[in-house]
């Protein structure tokens, strides 16, 4: 199980895969140009989800990442589509 912390929305948790792009551990996570993407345990319907987390390597220690709140609406198929450089806050450490 992996983490992160969303604000005030506490603690959000993904069932790690360790190939493709949704769900991926974040140590396969490279900076290949790719967009993964993270669906959050506890905000899933029976047919698919409505809230996404995606990120992007930006270099070896740096990252765009969006956080994405369709609201009860369903997210596409390819949440990736939704990818939107200048709605991402950028982290590097």
């Amino acid at each position: 199980m992996l983490s992160i912390v969303l604000g005030t929305h506490g603690f959000t948790f993904f069932s790690r895969r360790d190939s493709g792009f949704m769900n991926r551990n974040f140590s396969k996570v490279t900076n290949d140009g790719s967009i993964y993407y993270y669906y959050c345990n506890g905000f899933e319907y029976s047919t698919g989800y409505d809230k996404v987390i995606l990120i992007k390597m930006n270099g070896e220690r740096g990252l765009y990442m969006q956080f994405i709140n369709h609201s009860g609406s369903l997210l596409p198929a390819d949440p990736t589509t939704l990818y939107n450089e200048t709605k991402t806050v950028h982290y590097s450490c």
